[in-house]
């Protein structure tokens, strides 16, 4: 027997039989092979292809020789079927509808092999607003058998209210998800699924029919889409007789998103058309205008509208009462009423009007005309003014109807009440009420008052004025005033009477009395009217200026102006009376004479006085004097009197200034051999010292100035002190070049002087420039080089500052004796002083031709334009030549050994020039012994 056995066991193959027996002797089967049967288990696992082990043995058999026998292996592979697949069934062919519950349909997912680990499925909807998908996921668990039963998915159509027609939507299976690495990311098909539109293209209107009236009732109608549109609706509606009604609004417009299915109204509002018509039916038709083409196409129904009639003939004027004009000029001068008719006349209506007082109001026009076009007319009433004083005065406007038609023939209407304000108030105006006060000697002009009537009085008016005579004059003293006259002012001319009385200032009232027989002007009072009389019997000293004139405050100045003042008595004296005059500052003023006395005689007589003014040299600016007139006389009303004073400023005509001479025209040069010098002095003193802190110059580089600071004070500030200007060497080549010496400003305690700038705050110098470009080459050594490659080094700089790099290219004029090294130098702006050195070497030339000379030529390039292509002078060097007449022999360094044979040669020899020949050189060689060779 040889038992039958496969590893891995019963998970690959399976063998059958499991155990083969055979029998001896001549009816066994010992020799007849027997066929054993191998077969795959299929383990739902992607495993791959298995590789297993059909195992034989060992043999059990009671004969010796066979028992315990064990026969080779057999290999196996079990190809392996399973695909990791997600099967989705079915994909196509699925219907669901809008119509709830939405038809739901179902597909299934499964798993095309044995996952090892979960694995997780997710569907969705790519179209939601077609349809929807539950569950939103399913899983298959790992270790059952779950993987290969069918899970249900269920797919239910939405509503979406948009007129689309079936719509084909695609149900997403997602790719799966899952820590078995066959199955994560593997993709099953999607499901398409097609929805079943149920949506209908409509709209409501309701209602369809309405009622409004003349009277302006209203009715209102709601408009609402029946399923959403794709684009915006637009519902357009136009009234079909807009005399009988009006819409609003004209245009609806239904969004295709949020709010397409919200109702929208329509007010429709009845007219009067002013016609006895009777009720009057009419359509609002509707159109629609969409890109939405299901819409477009969509006629929707008119709206029928009945308008009833309320019109009743009549006449309308506005306002009939509570109009107001005024007399006075401006807006409320005039007034307006508007006049129409209620309805459409058959025929023409004239209407007159008429003023009840032309006295009060007129208007304007006084006839109106109206046909069937009815339009509303407007009459101006116009207020008059009758100057009287009569108070707010009411009247009536009335009006008179003629027309063909019965309906508007000797209609009543109106009346129109108005009332006229009145502007006129009976007063007597005097202006001013308080005359300026004069003085009993006030010159001409003397002062006036007038007086006028507000309102034109029934009667003349006569105003006589009364005052105390013995202070003032009046011309005239009498104002008469007509109703024709009323409103021109009369004026009264005051004049003052010196009554030679020390009776102090008197205070005048001057009163007038009216007498009419004008009602409104008889009972009045005439205001009183005040001036203030001065006397002008005063005893005190009187200062004036010359001709009398008001003392006005005095004017000196330091150059030695003057100014005049006069003295004299307010009132004769009993005695002489000495003025002594005495003045402060001393320093500023001097005042001619000192006294003055006045006689009783010449009380009045002015007595002149000279203020002259003295100049202090320093900056002080106006100062103020003031002179100081006192009194002493044996008349004792004239004694002690309190001092009187006259004032005034003396001009200061010293003014503070920096003075520097000459301010332009210096000249330095860069030799330093020229300086140039200004100076520097204060034109007033200072009241402390004043210091210039510096001066500088504006180019370092062309000049300089010393002292730097200049130092002023009392004692030597009209001394100028020097500042001197010296040039500066540049080494740059640039002309005469023009710079400045500036001037601080001073400082000093002295605010006069503190902060003060020079009056030539920058003095003007021309520096001469002494530079001129060029290249300058020197030998360091000898002009000499020489064949064996000795050079000769050569140094260059330049004279001046160049403005941008030098470049100087050089070479020689046989280079075949010797040649620079390098080719070029180039000197920057920075080291144009500092040498730059190059060799010039020798060159070797072969041929015997003596010492030769030679020149080093220099070509230069530059940016900067002075130096640009500049000459330099070429130099001239000398190459001693090392070349002789001669050759050399090169021997080997052993014997030259040959053979008899002519054969073996074990060495040779050399032979050259040691300089170029100028011809042909033969040298003819010959053996010492020439039977050896």
């Amino acid at each position: 027997s040889i038992p039958i056995s496969v590893a891995p066991a019963g998970t690959e193959a399976t063998v059958s039989p499991a155990l083969v027996a055979f029998t001896p002797g001549v009816g066994g089967n010992w020799n007849v092979p027997v066929l054993i049967t191998v077969t795959g288990i299929d383990d739902f696992i992607n495993d791959g292809d298995v590789n297993y082990v059909i195992s034989h043995g060992p043999t059990i058999s009671a004969q010796a020789a066979y028992n315990g026998i064990t026969p080779m292996n057999i290999m196996g592979v079990n190809l392996d079927n399973d695909v990791p697949d997600v099967i989705v069934n079915p994909t196509t062919g699925l219907i669901t509808t809008e119509t709830p519950p939405g038809g739901p349909v179902t597909f299934t997912i499964k798993l095309g092999s044995q996952p090892t680990a979960d694995v997780d499925v997710n569907v969705a909807s790519l179209t939601p607003t077609e349809g929807t998908v539950i569950p939103p996921s399913v899983r298959f668990t790992t270790g059952t058998n779950d993987w290969k039963t069918p899970q249900l998915i269920t797919v239910t159509g939405v509503d979406e209210t948009v007129v689309d027609g079936a719509q084909v939507y695609e149900i997403d299976v997602q790719p799966a998800a899952s820590a078995d690495p066959d199955y994560l990311g593997v993709d099953g098909d999607n499901v398409f699924v097609t929805n079943t539109d149920d949506d209908v293209v409509g709209m409501t209107i309701t209602p369809t029919v309405v009622m409004t009236s003349e009277a302006g009732t209203t009715a209102m109608v709601s408009f609402a889409l029946n399923t959403q549109p794709a684009q915006p609706v637009q519902v357009n509606l136009v009234v079909g007789d807009t005399t009988e009604g009006s819409i609003n609004p004209g245009v609806l417009t239904f969004p295709n998103g949020v709010g397409w299915n919200t109702p929208q109204l329509l007010t429709i509002t009845g007219l009067p058309d002013l016609l006895i018509d009777g009720p009057v039916t009419y359509t609002i038709s509707t159109t629609i205008t969409s890109l939405d083409p299901i819409y477009a196409a969509y006629n929707p129904v008119d709206i029928t509208v009945t308008n009833a009639d309320t019109s009743t003939p009549g006449i309308t004027i506005t306002p009939l009462a509570g109009i107001t004009t005024t007399e006075a000029a401006g807006a409320g001068r005039t007034a307006t009423f508007d006049v129409s008719l209620i309805t459409t006349p058959a025929a023409q209506v004239t209407l007159t009007f008429t003023s009840g007082n032309l006295l009060e109001g007129t208007i304007m026009p006084t006839v109106l005309v109206f046909t069937a076009a009815n339009v509303v007319q407007t009459i101006t009433i116009t207020g008059v003014d009758d100057l009287i004083d009569d108070g707010d005065v009411t009247y009536q406007i009335t009006a008179a109807a003629v027309s063909a038609d019965p309906d508007y023939s000797g209609i009543a209407s109106g009346p129109v009440t108005v009332i006229n304000i009145d502007d006129e108030t009976a007063m007597v105006v005097c202006t001013p009420l308080a005359i300026p006060a004069i003085s009993e000697t006030e010159p001409l002009p003397h002062p006036t008052f007038e007086c006028v009537l507000t309102s034109q009085p029934t009667a003349n008016v006569q105003i006589d004025f009364t005052a105390d005579l013995t202070e003032v004059t009046m011309n005239p003293t009498v104002m008469v005033f007509t109703p024709l006259n009323w409103m021109n002012p009369i004026q009264i001319t005051v004049s003052p009477v010196d009554e030679f009385d020390l009776d102090g200032d008197q205070n005048v009232i001057i009163n007038g009395l009216i007498t009419t027989t004008d009602v409104n002007y008889g009972p009045l009072a005439v205001p009183a009217i005040t001036i203030l009389v001065q006397d002008n019997e005063v005893p005190g000293i009187i200062i004036t200026r010359l001709l009398g004139l008001p003392l006005t405050p005095l004017t000196t100045t330091e150059a030695g102006g003057t100014d005049t003042f006069q003295l004299s008595l307010g009132t004769p004296p009993s005695a002489n009376v000495v003025l002594g005059i005495t003045f402060n500052p001393a320093a500023e003023i001097n005042v001619s004479p000192t006294s003055v006395t006045i006689t009783p005689a010449g009380w009045n007589t002015p007595q002149p006085v000279t203020v002259t003014g003295l100049d202090d040299t320093i900056v002080d600016g106006n100062i103020p004097f003031t002179v100081t007139i006192i009194s002493a006389s044996a008349d004792l009303t004239y004694n002690g009197l309190a001092p009187t004073t006259a004032t005034g400023l003396n001009m200061d005509n010293d003014v503070p200034a920096i003075i520097v001479t000459p301010a332009a025209g210096l000249i330095t040069n860069e030799d330093m051999t020229l300086t140039a010098q200004f100076t520097v002095v204060l034109q007033a003193e200072p009241t402390a010292a004043v210091q210039i802190p510096t001066l500088v110059t504006s180019d370092a580089t062309e000049g300089t100035c010393t002292p730097s600071t200049l130092n002023f004070n009392a004692g030597n500030w009209k001394t100028p002190q020097v500042v001197t200007v010296s040039g500066v060497d540049d080494n740059v080549v640039d002309g005469d070049t023009p710079y400045q010496i500036t001037i601080a400003a001073a400082t000093s305690v002295d605010p006069a002087y503190a902060g003060l700038a020079s009056v030539t705050p920058n003095v003007g110098v021309l520096n001469q420039d002494n530079d001129a470009p060029g290249v300058r080459c020197t030998f360091t050594g000898g002009a000499v080089t020489s064949e064996p490659a000795v050079g000769a080094d050569v140094s260059c700089v330049l004279d001046t500052v160049p403005t941008a790099n030098v470049v100087i290219n050089l070479a020689t004029s046989v280079p075949g004796e010797g040649i620079p090294v390098p080719t070029f130098i180039t000197i920057t702006p920075g080291g144009w002083n500092v040498p730059e050195v190059f060799t010039v070497q020798g060159v070797d030339d072969f041929v015997i031709d003596g010492p030769q000379l030679y020149d080093l030529t220099f070509t230069v390039a530059s940016g900067d334009p002075n130096y640009n292509a500049i000459a330099v002078a070429a130099m001239q060097l000398t190459n001693q030549d090392d070349d002789s007449s001669a050759y050399d022999v090169v021997t080997p360094t052993g014997p030259v050994t040959t053979d008899e044979a002519g054969v073996l040669v074990a060495a040779t020899f050399t032979i050259a020039m040691k300089a170029q020949p100028t011809a042909p050189v033969t040298i003819n060689l010959r053996s010492s012994d020439s039977g050896e060779g």
